[in-house]
């Protein structure tokens, strides 16, 4: 259904970088056989790890409320990095 219904299967998770440079250890990527951005893997020890919510082949729907849903990985990035410290993700799991 659209994003924010209530029978989607998306979540939130924030993540809090402890400096605007710091990586979240997600490697994000495109798919061939549907659009968006999805996590490929979560390495081990970093943010998104020590924060535990967050699973490989996630699929990432937002960043800080600009809509991923026919984004790119770049583009996720960019957001990211553009983050001071806290990162906000809309996240579905299939």
């Amino acid at each position: 259904g659209p994003l924010g219904s209530d029978h989607d299967d998306s979540f939130h998770v924030i993540l809090n970088k402890s400096s605007p440079e710091e990586q979240l250890g997600i490697k994000l990527v495109r798919r061939v056989d549907e659009p968006g951005v999805f996590i490929f893997n979560v390495l081990n020890g970093g943010v998104a790890d020590r924060h535990g919510q967050l699973e490989e082949n996630d699929r990432v729907l937002a960043i800080n409320g600009h809509d991923l849903r026919f984004g790119s990985p770049e583009s996720a990035a960019h957001l990211i990095q553009a983050s001071e410290r806290r990162v906000h993700l809309v996240v579905s799991r299939q």
